[in-house]
């Protein structure tokens, strides 16, 4: 049912055409539609067609019954509750019925709410909704894996959205500024910081992560030091494998890395070894050797500027990536298979972006940083360490 046309309509204006589609096919399903309107205006022929009966109660001139029940010479008393009905050729003038004298209504209802919710125990299922905000709660599972990371919710069909950062080498999370993604990013990193299988490091540049995260080590500085210190890491670990003719079991005994940047163009600039060099190098050994894994965030003019750099075209894919907020249509260094889409025009908030896959691109409300599960994940980390 929905009550009062005139306001769905205005508020839901894209969803009236849909609606006409559900009224004309749902009733065949046993699925019915009951709506009410100010007046004979206030829903459209199209839509008003579907609907097979037609109930009319005061209305301001006689022409407005001819409208709702066609033409007929009787017309409704002045009464309150009196109105006109059409069923089958005829026209029929009705009163409604209170289930109750007025002064006792409210009593009566609560009443019988109680009396239904015994009688009928079972409840429909809850509608799902977009929720004011989305965390890691959302996924009830353990987040165990990187290829399984829930990073927000679908707004079309409301179903979780999960990213691969196993899949790529070098994951993106861009925006028009670096800012917009800060909140994401920390609840991204709670969910990080909750897995024990692989080893994370974080490098923030500028300082901008403040939160503790006990199972990421992070860096602020001494930058040189450490990626030398994961590279030469890294190449002593693929020196056994290859003369272990690729035995897995060497692979095995090593844990795996992730490697993630806040703020790419400021690290690169306090670096004096090649970055770029370090990044192709892991790159070229990831193929055989998949034991690291980088997710990197900027803004889109930093990616911008090294799309041409060969290290970058051969360590990035140009069409994957997470982009948080607004601005995704106004930008050519994320490629998009569908970019004249115009509700990528929408102005957004930081608390929804788009997950791009190949190219193809999908509105999501993304992930917004809760100290409280970052609180949680740390307990949890410090009670298993008690107990080993």
């Amino acid at each position: 049912m929905i009550n009062g046309f005139d306001s769905f309509s205005e508020l839901y204006s894209d969803y009236v055409e849909v609606l006409t589609k559900y009224t004309r096919e749902c009733p065949r399903f046993g699925i019915y539609f009951m709506v009410t309107g100010n007046g004979t205006n206030s829903i459209r022929y199209k839509l008003a067609q579907n609907f097979k009966m037609a109930l009319a109660l005061e209305l301001n001139d006689k022409s407005d019954y001819y409208a709702v029940v066609g033409k007929t010479t009787i017309l409704p008393s002045k009464a309150v509750g009196r109105g006109l009905v059409k069923i089958g050729d005829g026209v029929y003038e009705f009163q409604t019925a209170h289930p109750s004298r007025k002064e006792e209504s409210s009593e009566f209802f609560k009443k019988l709410a109680v009396e239904l919710k015994e009688k009928y125990p079972n409840k429909a299922p809850a509608i799902p909704v977009l929720p004011e905000t989305v965390n890691m709660k959302i996924f009830d599972d353990p987040i165990e894996n990187l290829n399984h990371i829930p990073v927000g919710i679908y707004k079309d069909n409301l179903e979780i959205c999960f990213y691969d950062f196993k899949k790529l080498f070098f994951n993106k999370i861009v925006a028009n500024d670096i800012d917009n993604t800060k909140s994401f990013v920390k609840e991204l990193l709670s969910e990080f910081n909750g897995i024990t299988k692989f080893k994370t490091y974080l490098f923030d540049a500028n300082n901008q992560i403040s939160e503790n995260y006990l199972n990421i080590t992070k860096y602020t500085n001494n930058f040189d030091a450490v990626f030398n210190s994961i590279n030469d890491n890294v190449n002593k670990i693929y020196d056994e494998y290859e003369k272990a003719n690729y035995d897995n079991s060497i692979i095995a005994k090593y844990q795996p890395m992730l490697v993630v940047i806040y703020d790419f163009n400021r690290l690169k600039s306090k670096l004096t070894v090649d970055l770029g060099a370090i990044l192709t190098n892991l790159f070229n050994k990831q193929e055989k050797l998949p034991i690291i894994n980088f997710v990197v965030v900027d803004s889109v003019e930093t990616f911008k500027k090294f799309e041409f750099e060969s290290w970058y075209k051969q360590v990035s894919s140009p069409d994957d990536a997470i982009w948080i907020g607004e601005g995704i249509a106004n930008q050519f260094t994320i490629k998009l298979t569908r970019s004249s889409d115009r509700a990528l025009q929408a102005q957004l908030k930081n608390d929804f972006g788009y997950v791009i896959i190949s190219g193809r691109h999908a509105l999501m409300k993304v992930l917004t940083f809760d100290a409280n599960n970052l609180q949680e994940v740390n307990e949890r980390i410090n009670n298993s360490v008690e107990e080993l």
